[in-house]
């Protein structure tokens, strides 16, 4: 059963406190160097400062039938297309090359193994991103991929002998069964690197149903999989000039090949506790995880630690972290930034409001996070009267406000923007949005007739006149709105 972070329900969790008792997320832990030259990590309860244990990979790994559009994709990530494209160049290129043409495209199919091993080994150990195109992942080491051609042959040669012996019914029997049980012996030639082992049937027999009803599932993708690039052939390639069908035939073969063997890495992961696979948290490595090991960034975890003291009611500690962390540093983090105006807020700190609130303003509003700009120019406004946004930007302020429902508030800053700026273009859309407020928000109809008339005599001949007069038509013949009557 899989266990989820304390405050993030949603999320995994990663790692477990002994001593709180409880689970959490990279988010929600602090991460500090260790070893002697700092080196290794030592990860620790925000909360109690115990040195946490992992939670086991196995409960950060969903089943493969639900990542099966990211298994898809991962033949698509950078080095495995990279390097498919250049086999299928090279492939291409060779058929012109006379007896040299048929040893490349020997070379290229060994190389094509030989990473597609790769990939499956690094999949297993825990690494769900495409390993880099090396010396080591194409070219060293090719024992296995030899190994691997020998499991074929012996597997042919026995479903031949066994065809001749008892007659073509039974070796197609057979044939299909040793089909079912390549994966196993796959499987169990990468976690093992004995090709005795995986030929043996005390060995990959027990393994697949140790797996269960999974390792079928998993066999019912693989050959499809297998069969895949003859139907696209069938269905779309053999209609296509003969110029390119048989390149994207190539393309397609290599892409279900990678995509194969990295299912296949994904089942030993998935099930490495049954099969007997050691795979070290450290060696985890998920595209779409926080960072290395599924580790979150220095922001993350100092975003996280932050959270966790909120929730646990220590705003105190956890506005001491936000000013021991940015004392001498910019903020760049608009999150963080939200939390630093957040705790200034609740525990009322406007000396530390006068002093970094206009950048934390800045930070929100450049970011485009309306309401929290709109929160911060309130509370440094109320802190330090003096602080006084461009007219432009003090425009979009007062109508974020508005929209957030201050409508008070929003009033008294178009009240600034036409006090400070007498000349602005924007001078009569901020008294008509005040009148508004006036009569649909306010309840003082009164009030909003007052501004509407000193407009019409002032910018008699501007843009915006025709709403005026349609707007003071409006209120003269009727009843303050629903709400405001509500309100009232």
């Amino acid at each position: 059963m899989k266990i989820f972070c304390k405050y993030h329900p949603t999320r995994a969790a990663h790692w477990y406190c002994p001593d709180c008792g409880d689970y959490y997320c990279p988010e929600c832990i602090e991460t500090k160097k260790a070893g002697p030259f700092g080196t290794g990590s030592a990860r620790r309860c925000v909360r109690c400062s115990a040195e946490l244990q992992s939670a086991g990979v196995g409960n950060l790994i969903e089943p493969f039938w639900q990542r099966l559009p990211k298994i898809f994709l991962y033949a698509l990530s950078p080095w495995p297309l990279a390097l498919n494209i250049f086999l299928c160049g090279g492939t291409y290129f060779s058929s012109g090359l006379g007896l040299a043409g048929p040893l490349l495209r020997l070379v290229f199919s060994v190389m094509l193994l030989k990473y597609a091993f790769s990939v499956l080994r690094a999949t297993a150990k825990g690494s769900l991103m495409a390993p880099r195109i090396t010396q080591e992942t194409v070219a060293n080491d090719l024992g296995p991929v030899f190994k691997q051609f020998l499991l074929y042959f012996v597997l042919i040669v026995i479903a031949s002998f066994v065809g001749r012996a008892a007659g073509r019914p039974v070796g197609m029997l057979f044939g299909f069964a040793a089909l079912l049980y390549v994966p196993a012996m796959i499987i169990l030639l990468a976690a093992s690197g004995s090709l005795t082992a995986a030929l043996n049937p005390l060995r990959f027999g027990p393994l697949a149903f140790r797996i269960g009803r999974d390792y079928f599932i998993m066999c019912f993708f693989l050959l499809t999989l297998l069969g895949a690039p003859t139907a696209l052939w069938s269905a779309v390639l053999q209609h296509l000039p003969e110029s390119i069908r048989g390149l994207l035939f190539e393309f397609a073969f290599n892409f279900y090949t990678i995509i194969t063997y990295h299912l296949m890495g994904y089942v030993i992961l998935q099930y490495h506790e049954q099969i007997g696979y050691e795979v070290a948290y450290d060696d985890f490595r998920d595209s779409g995880a926080p960072g290395p090991g599924g580790e979150a960034s220095p922001e993350q975890q100092l975003l996280g630690r932050i959270n966790v003291l909120i929730k646990e009611g220590a705003a105190d500690e956890a506005l001491a972290l936000v000013l021991a962390k940015t004392r001498y540093e910019q903020l760049t983090s608009v999150d963080l930034a939200e939390r630093y105006l957040d705790l200034l807020v609740l525990k009322g700190r406007a000396d530390i409001l006068r002093e970094r609130g206009e950048e934390i303003f800045k930070l929100l509003f450049g970011a485009k996070r309306k309401q929290k700009a709109a929160e911060a120019y309130v509370a440094l406004s109320a802190a330090d009267p003096s602080f006084l946004p461009g007219p432009a930007d003090l425009y979009k302020i007062a109508g974020w406000l508005g929209e957030a429902g201050k409508h008070r508030e929003c009033l008294a800053a178009y009240s600034r923007f036409v006090k400070n700026n007498p000349d602005h273009e924007f001078l009569v859309a901020a008294y008509f949005a005040s009148a508004r407020l006036y009569y649909e928000r306010l309840g003082k109809p009164e009030k909003s007739k007052e501004v509407l008339v000193w407009l019409q005599k002032k910018y008699p001949h501007h843009e915006l006149m025709g709403h005026v007069r349609s707007y003071m038509t409006k209120i003269s013949s009727s009843a303050p709105p629903a709400s405001v009557r509500q309100e009232r």
